[in-house]
């Protein structure tokens, strides 16, 4: 985990122009966290919501809505070993 969210994160793309889009939206970076999924080796959660639906503008990103209450409640966007994730 990161101990600083607020360091500036760089991912591939198109996360990083998602997580970019979000921040100049005014979303704020909640927590860093690398290592501790399986499918994803770094993930970039958000403080609020998505501002806006990417999968049709990154048609190449896979978009999952959690709903398992074991879990923190979010949706997620995820490429090459990469999520960036947000509250819903």
């Amino acid at each position: 985990m990161n101990s600083n969210p607020t360091e500036l994160t760089v991912l591939h793309e198109p996360l990083d122009a998602i997580l970019r889009s979000e921040l100049g939206s005014g979303n704020k970076i909640a927590e860093i966290q690398i290592g501790g999924w399986s499918e994803v080796d770094i993930v970039v959660s958000l403080k609020f919501p998505f501002g806006k639906d990417y999968q049709s503008e990154f048609p190449n990103i896979t978009f999952h809505r959690n709903t398992d209450t074991h879990y923190s409640l979010t949706d997620s966007y995820t490429a090459n070993r990469e999520a960036v994730e947000a509250p819903y």
